[in-house]
Parts: C-alpha cells; sequence; structure tokens
C-alpha cells in the first residue's frame, strides 16, 4: 500500500512540472487591395542568438513592380544565408496575439571562399540562388566601389545611401545583396510578394551582441536625385564622372564655331543593360531675329538596350527641310554596366567626292545604316550661330536658360558621361573630364562652366512614395527576456527547446536547432519614420525579466531538489523495506 502511494505522489510531481500549459490562439491573415501592390509596412525578424552566434530570420519589405526589388542587408560578419519560411512569422503572431505572459516548462563559423570582383575594394565571398533570388555576400573597403558594384549588377542603390553604407564598411561588415532572379520566376516572386507571403531569408553570423541591422532602412524610398543645380559624381572612366539624373540636363553655348558639315565627338558612356538613354548629347543653333524660322540641330540618342542615332537637321524659311540620319546597332560590342567609348566623326563637304561618316567604339570602327529623307544627305548647312550644347535632353527656351521645358525622349534613368570632346573645323570647342567640377575648356579659352538645368516638373507622376511610418516587429529567442528603448514590449514567455523547433520547418527540416532547454521570447514592436532610422537595434537584456528568471531558475531547481530527495528518499525506503522482508522471511524459515 505505501509503495503505491510513493509511487502515485512522485507520478503526480512528475506530471505538473512537465506539462505545458494550453495556449490561447488566433487566427490573421494579411489581404493585399485588389489589383494593388503592397508595400509591406512591416519589417518582420526573428532573432535567435546564442552564444555569441545570431540567427536572423527576415521577412521582406517591398515596394513597385518584381523587377525593380531590391535588398542589402549588412551583418557584422561574414553570414551563412538559407531559406526559412513564412511560417514562423505566421505562428508567432498566433501565439503572441495576447499580452500575457506564457509560461511553459521550467574559430571560424563560416570559412570565406573570397573571389576578387572586377570592381575595385568589392570582395565577392558567396554567389547562391534560393528560390527565386539571387543571393550574393560582399566584403567591400570602398563606398563608391560599393554604389559602382550593386548598381552595375542589377541592384537599385540610391547614390545618398554611400553614406549609410560607408559606416558599415568603416566597422569590416559585410553585405548580402539580394534581387528577384533575372528568370521566368518573377511573376511567381510578384504574387507571392504582393500576398506578403515571399520566402523569408536566413542569415547566421557570429556577433558580439545580439543586432538587428536598422540604419540601412533609412535608405528605403530615397530617389536618386540630386538637389537643384547640382550633379552627382561617380567613379568614371578616367578619375570622377558626371551623373545627370533623369530631372536635369547640362548645357552651355559654345559660341558660333560649330560647323555642321564637318566634326568629331566623342565621350565615354556608362549604361545599365535596359537602359534607354534618350538624348544623349544635343546642339541646336539659336535662330537670330531675322530668321525665327531656321531649325538646325544635331543630336545623338539612344532608343534601345544598344541602338542609337546620330542625326542632323536643317530647316530654313521657304525651304524644305534636309537631314541626315545614321543608325548603329552595337550588338555583341555593346558591353552593359562598363565604361566605353563612343566616338562620331564626319565630313558632308559636297566639294568631296565622298561624304564621310565613321562611328567606333573602344577604338573599333561599327558599320553604319544612312537613313535618307527629303534630298538625302544635309546640304548647305553652314555655321550654327550661338550654339547651345546641351547634354542628357533638350531645353526649349529663347536663348537663356530660363524656365525649361526638357525634352529627353523618355529618359527615365540616370545619364552617366565622362571624358567629353566635341570638334569642329579642326578646333576644340568642348573638352571636360568632369573631375568634381562642370569645368570645360574651349581652344584658347580656359574654364568655362557648364550649367546645370533643372525641371521640377519632370517625371512627378513616377517618383516613388515611400510610407511616413515602417513598423518594426521583432521577435527575439534569448536566454532571457530583452528590450529596447522606445519600443513596446507586446510579449514575453518560455518556450522549451521542442516547441521552438516545432514553429516551422524548411523542406522538412526544424527551422532552428537550439543548443539549450528551454528560451525566452521577447516581441517588440515600433512605428518608426525613416528619418528615425539612425542607428542599429542593439536590444540590452531586461533586467526585470532576468531578476524574475533567476529567482523562476532558484525556485526551480529548489523543487527540483525537494522533488530529487523525495525520490531519493522514497528509493531508499522501498530499498530498506525490502531487504527487511527478506531478513524476516529469511528469518522465519
Amino acid at each position: 500500500m505505501l509503495k503505491k502511494i510513493r509511487f502515485k505522489i512522485s507520478l503526480i510531481l512528475l506530471t505538473v512540472l512537465f506539462i505545458p500549459p494550453l495556449e490561447s490562439l488566433a487566427d490573421g491573415a494579411l489581404i493585399p487591395p485588389k489589383n494593388q501592390t503592397i508595400w509591406e509596412d512591416q519589417q518582420k525578424a526573428v532573432i535567435f542568438y546564442e552564444k555569441g552566434v545570431e540567427t536572423l530570420v527576415l521577412s521582406i519589405s517591398f515596394q513597385g513592380n518584381a523587377q525593380d526589388f531590391a535588398w542589402v542587408i549588412p551583418t557584422p560578419s561574414r553570414p551563412k544565408v538559407e531559406k526559412s519560411s513564412h511560417e514562423l512569422f505566421t505562428k508567432l503572431d498566433q501565439i503572441t496575439q495576447t499580452k500575457e505572459m506564457k509560461a511553459s516548462g521550467s574559430g571560424n563559423l563560416f570559412p570565406a571562399r573570397k573571389v576578387q570582383d572586377t570592381s575595385k575594394s568589392v570582395t565577392v565571398i558567396e554567389s547562391k540562388k534560393i528560390d527565386y533570388y539571387d543571393v550574393t555576400v560582399l566584403e567591400a573597403s570602398d563606398q563608391d566601389a560599393l554604389y559602382n558594384w550593386l548598381n552595375d549588377n542589377g541592384y537599385k542603390f540610391p547614390l545618398k545611401g554611400r553614406e549609410v553604407v560607408n559606416q558599415y564598411i568603416q566597422k569590416g561588415w559585410f553585405f548580402t545583396a539580394v534581387k528577384i532572379s533575372n528568370n521566368n520566376q518573377k511573376s511567381l516572386a510578384q504574387k507571392e510578394l504582393e500576398a506578403a507571403s515571399a520566402t523569408p531569408l536566413k542569415l547566421t553570423f557570429k556577433s558580439s551582441a545580439l543586432v538587428y541591422p536598422l540604419k540601412i532602412s533609412s535608405i528605403s524610398g530615397m530617389q536618386d536625385v540630386s538637389r537643384a543645380g547640382e550633379i552627382y559624381y561617380v567613379d568614371g572612366a578616367k578619375g570622377k564622372a558626371a551623373q545627370i539624373d533623369r530631372t536635369k540636363i547640362l548645357g552651355a553655348d559654345i559660341s558660333n564655331d560649330f560647323n555642321l558639315e564637318n566634326g568629331r565627338i566623342s565621350f565615354y558612356l556608362k549604361k545599365r543593360d535596359a537602359d534607354q538613354l534618350g538624348t544623349i548629347l544635343n546642339i541646336k543653333k539659336i535662330p537670330d531675329s531675322a530668321n525665327n524660322f531656321s531649325k538646325e540641330s544635331l543630336e545623338i540618342y539612344n532608343i534601345n538596350q544598344n541602338e542609337f542615332w546620330f542625326e542632323l537637321k536643317s530647316q530654313k524659311q521657304f525651304e524644305n527641310q534636309k537631314s541626315l540620319k545614321i543608325f548603329v546597332r552595337l550588338e555583341d560590342d555593346f558591353k552593359p554596366n562598363q565604361w566605353q567609348k563612343y566616338e562620331f566623326s564626319w565630313d558632308l563637304n559636297e566639294n568631296k567626292n565622298n561624304r564621310e561618316f565613321y562611328f567606333s567604339i573602344d577604338g573599333q570602327e561599327k558599320k553604319t545604316t544612312i537613313n535618307k529623307s527629303n534630298g538625302g544627305l544635309l546640304q548647305n548647312v553652314g555655321a550654327l550661330e550661338q550654339s547651345k550644347i546641351t547634354l542628357g535632353g533638350k531645353v526649349q527656351t529663347g536663348n537663356a536658360f530660363k524656365e525649361p521645358r526638357i525634352e529627353n525622349r523618355g529618359r527615365t534613368k540616370a545619364l552617366l558621361i565622362d571624358e567629353l570632346l566635341i570638334q569642329s573645323d579642326q578646333k576644340y570647342l568642348m573638352e571636360t573630364g568632369f573631375s568634381q567640377n562642370l569645368i570645360y575648356q574651349k581652344q584658347q579659352v580656359n574654364n568655362q562652366m557648364l550649367e546645370v538645368i533643372h525641371n521640377d516638373n519632370a517625371y512627378q507622376n513616377i517618383d516613388e512614395q515611400s510610407p511616413e511610418e515602417i513598423g518594426v516587429l521583432l521577435y527575439i529567442f534569448a536566454d532571457s527576456g530583452y528590450s529596447q528603448d522606445g519600443f513596446e514590449n507586446q510579449y514575453g514567455g518560455w518556450f522549451l527547446k521542442e516547441e521552438i523547433q516545432k514553429l516551422a520547418s524548411v523542406d522538412g527540416n526544424p527551422w532552428i536547432k537550439p543548443l539549450s532547454g528551454r528560451y525566452y521570447l521577447t516581441k517588440l514592436h515600433k512605428n518608426l519614420e525613416p528619418e528615425e532610422m539612425t542607428h542599429d537595434l542593439y536590444p540590452v537584456i531586461d533586467q526585470k525579466t532576468r531578476q524574475n528568471t533567476d529567482q523562476n531558475f532558484q525556485q526551480t531547481n529548489y523543487q527540483q531538489v525537494i522533488i530529487f530527495l523525495l525520490i531519493f528518499i522514497g528509493l531508499m525506503m522501498t530499498v530498506i523495506m525490502t531487504l527487511v522482508f527478506l531478513l524476516l522471511k529469511k528469518f522465519k524459515k
């Protein structure tokens, strides 16, 4: 009888100790508006921190179409990047709907494989595909080089963001660049992004402290547009080059020395693979008061990926328009994302037996096609008096650059140009290298200036608008509760190792494999304006939680000692009673 009582008591104690309480669940779904793309107004992350190693699972914030998607994640050490599951966020959202505390249960991590990229000061550590993502891990020591690499490789990254990434570079952090693969999976990616069910990514890396890289989020929504009256300068073919954003063109008067009958124009151009640059260079005569009907111009423009036009036009009063239009298709000679030298030269003097036109790229002459109209080749052009040159478009005004109406044949991207040379009648009319200034030289005249012509109304319907506030939601698993200044603590409680593993699986495996027996989950949230994202988050151990945790551990340990002693005493009593029973039985015999 005594044995049965002792056995039942032990069973009850073990049951009370190890059976977790029931969880309260709530259903929820994010449904996008009909026929609209969602800008996800929440940054969601699950952070698992243990023994100096952080696992960061990120849910994607997204704006625009899938082909424009780009994501850059800085980490203090080289990360291991893997696929995760949006099921993880769904489960955690359900579990933490209530603010009531849950109380269940009592050397070199990733050796680098470095491949030096052609861009200076950027090293490609690893490239891989995860679902419909192209993922590249980078190490950089120069902000301009990182900016160039990202944009050369299809990541839309604003120049204004260089100062932000430079702070990570100075600390020796790594960068994980993510974009939608350039294949037929883009439509699938678009649908999943709109449904807020896109594949999250898991980054595992060494870190001396728990960290969430928030500061780089301040780049989100930045427009790559310089201030009025200014342009950006980027690494060029030789030194610095000019980046003329889509709302600006550069202009200058080059006197009366330009002759359309002959000349040479050369420049370095860096063109993204699919960009349509529109007008690259335009020279036009400013009509005098006696001949307002006169229209004489030269234009070089790009209409498709690698197709260029060189066009001369002349139309005078009481005369038919005469023009010369040369078409050039670059084909394999076009090298996207690289500086290439374009050179045009022509001589249309009627006294010559053959009118000449030459085009070369990187010193290699290309075959050209002549388009004839209204009498064929341009005749009797003469000089362009008070010629006006513009780069990146055309300006429609009188004799001055005032309140311009910019025409640039649909240019929606920045124009990258360097080492411009314009020559006519064996004279240099303009020569500039854009070494962080807009000074150009003419023959026998120095220090002329190109003027920045800005159109505030250009592309006002194209500009993307970032949200006024972005919600930052963090789920933190660690050995204690955590807090962050200004963030609301929406949930806290203990989870057993097995419970954490069962939250989500990836290809049949647990999303995480914890080492210890239990972990504390903290849910933190705050709405932030982009201007407030001035620093990364380093959540700290919540001392109140730590004290309660220590007390709980002490109480748990005390209870465990008592239970162990009760079990031990029970076993000893059982042994003693068994021995006494055997001795008595033997004695009776």
